[in-house]
């Protein structure tokens, strides 16, 4: 009968030690998925507050350049130099940055979006949301590397060109 007591106790002690462990788990589990949580939320926030400090700066630098470009141009004409090779590259180019301008709209909006899904209760919407923005942003990344290869190779070799030939 001792025994049978004791074997008992000691059954009754262990699963309430095990119990134990698991609630801990669980929590454990839960405080992970919400720290997970919180830092993707705070790298959603902290892009968009850098997209508010700089907006402007890729479309200052752009615009900069359409109207040096424009300057160049009209000097040119003054002087009697075709410039018609100029006036296509300036068209190009503020095609090329309407173009980034929409994409960089595009993926704020989406992240706004990714902010309104709370994460961990969305039903991978916030994930698939997420995804879709990075994959907005690396299109933009590829935009801006467009725009300054097109800078750099078309709009400066045909300066140098025209500035050659004169």
């Amino acid at each position: 009968m001792k025994k049978l007591l004791s074997y008992l106790l000691s059954v009754l002690i262990l699963l309430t030690i095990t119990s134990n462990a698991l609630a801990q788990t669980d929590i454990t589990h839960e405080e992970k998925r919400q720290s997970r949580c919180d830092r993707i939320t705070g790298r959603i926030e902290a892009h968009l507050l850098r997209y508010d400090a700089g907006k402007n700066k890729h479309f200052k630098t752009y615009q900069k350049v359409a109207k040096k470009l424009a300057k160049i141009i009209e000097k040119l004409q003054n002087k009697g130099v075709s410039t018609s090779l100029l006036e296509e590259d300036l068209v190009q180019f503020d095609l090329l940055v309407s173009e980034f301008e929409i994409l960089l709209v595009i993926h704020i909006e989406g992240l706004e979006t990714t902010q309104s899904f709370a994460c961990g209760t969305s039903e991978g919407k916030f994930v698939e949301s997420l995804k879709t923005t990075r994959d907005s942003f690396s299109l933009i990344r590829e935009k801006a590397v467009e725009i300054r290869k097109f800078y750099r190779e078309s709009i400066r070799e045909h300066i140098k060109s025209i500035r050659s030939s004169s």
